[in-house]
């Protein structure tokens, strides 16, 4: 039985691209990026990844919360998504 994305504990990259609607191969490098800036915990076993489900969403709700998704719109931005909050002078 498949579980559904908002009971999962742990994401992996196909459910991150789900959940922001980008391509699995963005979504990987997204969650590379997301690593060295420390955004959230992402956990990598060669080719697979993981993240903590509770961090994503916190990250992601403050995401949508400062409309930051969409270019122009004073976020900070890699490739449409928000980079690193704290790096954000507002």
């Amino acid at each position: 039985m498949m579980q559904d994305i908002g009971e999962k504990k742990i994401y992996s990259a196909g459910d991150i691209a789900a959940i922001l609607d980008i391509s699995t191969n963005s979504a990987r490098d997204f969650l590379d990026e997301a690593s060295r800036q420390g955004l959230f915990p992402v956990i990598k076993v060669g080719v697979q990844y993981r993240v903590p489900a509770t961090q994503f969403d916190e990250w992601n709700t403050y995401a949508k919360l400062h409309d930051v998704f969409e270019e122009g719109s004073g976020g900070c931005e890699m490739d449409r998504m928000v980079v690193s909050p704290e790096s954000c002078s507002v």
